[in-house]
């Protein structure tokens, strides 16, 4: 089982950053995923690294007829922010 003390660290940061992921949110998924599984695994900064690469082969589904999850807020809430909505 995934630690409670895996944090995203200046590391693991940096790995989502090198996939063109946002960390935060690729975090929240991978915690979310493997705090709800019995997986134990012997190094877990590998499965956060393999995580990151399978985030970028996953296709991109069009749920535009589907509501916003919280973490897409989120994000669109800090692109709006940042003044990338267009």
């Amino acid at each position: 089982m995934l630690p409670r003390s895996f944090a995203l660290t200046d590391e693991r940061r940096a790995v989502a950053v090198r996939y063109g992921l946002d960390p935060e949110l690729t975090f929240e998924g991978f915690t979310a995923h493997y705090w709800g599984s019995r997986k134990a695994w012997f190094d877990w900064d590998q499965v956060w690294i393999r995580w990151c690469n399978r985030e970028t082969q996953r296709p991109v589904r069009d749920r535009s007829d589907k509501p916003a999850s919280a973490a897409q807020r989120l994000l669109q809430q800090r692109i709006a922010e940042a003044g990338g909505a267009r």
